[in-house]
């Protein structure tokens, strides 16, 4: 009974400190903030992390139309 109350206790401390963590990097107005759009995705990013974006976002433009031409098969499978 004890293990198991410790056990619940751990958990829930671990949970909160988490959420204390995550709180502190919601938002952050002093940073030089950019954004790239693409034809899906609007990406708002800090400014010292603009390499990764453009590699993120070329990511995410790959799979899109990765995704659509998937889809487009699978449509004109469907229809025959």
């Amino acid at each position: 009974m004890i293990g198991t109350l410790l056990r619940v206790l751990l958990i829930a401390l671990l949970g909160i400190t988490r959420l204390a963590n995550a709180q502190s990097n919601f938002a952050r107005p002093a940073l030089d903030w950019m954004t790239v759009r693409t034809h899906d995705f609007d990406v708002h990013y800090p400014a010292p992390m603009a390499e990764w974006v453009q590699d993120l976002t070329t990511r995410l433009m790959r799979s899109t139309m990765r995704s659509r031409r998937w889809s487009a098969m699978h449509r004109a499978g469907a229809s025959r």
